[in-house]
């Protein structure tokens, strides 16, 4: 997929911030367009792509979004995972943080911040490295991840870096997938990028 973004190491702050935001509007419209017929093959497909990777096969905990609207559907992974005798986590929005907290089902998830599932606040929370699916808005096959602004991921795993038992594997559709993408200080790489079609390693191996 081709994009007319210019030269990125040319772009400023400010440019880069206004660059992402029209990705979000031009990637959301067409995301939330998807019919619920192809809204569930493609996000099927991601499941089965998630699920044959020697990185999830591996782990023993599962880090995981909790799906709304038109993304990639995740209750699936997370009931495999459960069935799979992984530890599932999912986050929990605590004002500007985010904090991960263990399930045993789909059905300890409740309505929370934005409408968003969430599980109950235990007060025990989990930071114990694991494979994280990451949702965003636009990815870069350069492993850049534009998120929806908020930056509860960028700030959870500031830090990471390959290696550290921690593996990010963004999901979403190929055609919110770019060459490259507007990297600023903050942003964390994934570790993958894992769309319908095909499966994006950082370090192939």
């Amino acid at each position: 997929m081709k994009n007319d973004m210019g030269t990125l190491s040319e772009m400023n702050a400010d440019d880069k911030a206004v660059k992402k935001q029209e990705l979000r509007v031009t990637a959301g419209k067409k995301r939330d367009a998807l019919c619920e017929s192809e809204h569930k093959n493609r996000s099927l497909r991601i499941v089965d792509n998630i699920m044959s990777m020697r990185e999830w096969k591996d782990s023993g905990v599962i880090y995981t979004y909790v799906s709304m609207g038109k993304e990639p559907y995740t209750n699936d992974l997370i009931e495999t995972a459960v069935k799979e005798g992984k530890k599932v986590c999912v986050p929990r929005i605590f004002g500007k943080e985010m904090r991960f907290i263990s399930i045993t089902s789909a059905a300890d998830l409740h309505p929370g911040t934005w409408g968003i599932m969430e599980p109950d606040d235990p007060g025990i929370y989990e930071n114990i490295p694991g494979f994280v699916i990451v949702p965003g808005i636009v990815f870069g096959e350069d492993f850049v991840r534009v998120g929806y602004g908020a930056g509860y991921y960028d700030r959870f795993f500031e830090g990471h870096a390959p290696g550290d038992g921690w593996f990010l594997a963004a999901i979403g559709y190929e055609f919110q997938v770019y060459p490259s993408l507007p990297a600023e200080e903050f942003d964390v790489y994934m570790d993958a990028v894992v769309t319908e079609e095909r499966v994006l390693r950082r370090n192939q191996k």
